[in-house]
């Protein structure tokens, strides 16, 4: 339950920062943006493989 918790607060501070660069500034916005959503698919590619591993075996 902590960890969830932590992960909302993380969450809704990656909200605001993402928020507060696209009212100063769009294009390092945007570049964060990207920048969380390919690390973001990464860790979804890794889950998706480790979890193929695990289940082969």
């Amino acid at each position: 339950m902590r960890l969830l918790r932590s992960l909302v607060i993380l969450a809704l501070i990656l909200g605001l920062v993402l928020l507060a660069l696209k009212i100063v500034v769009p294009v390092f916005a945007w570049a964060f943006q990207l920048a969380m959503t390919l690390l973001l698919l990464g860790a979804i590619g890794f889950a998706v493989i480790y979890l193929y591993r695990k289940l082969r075996a």
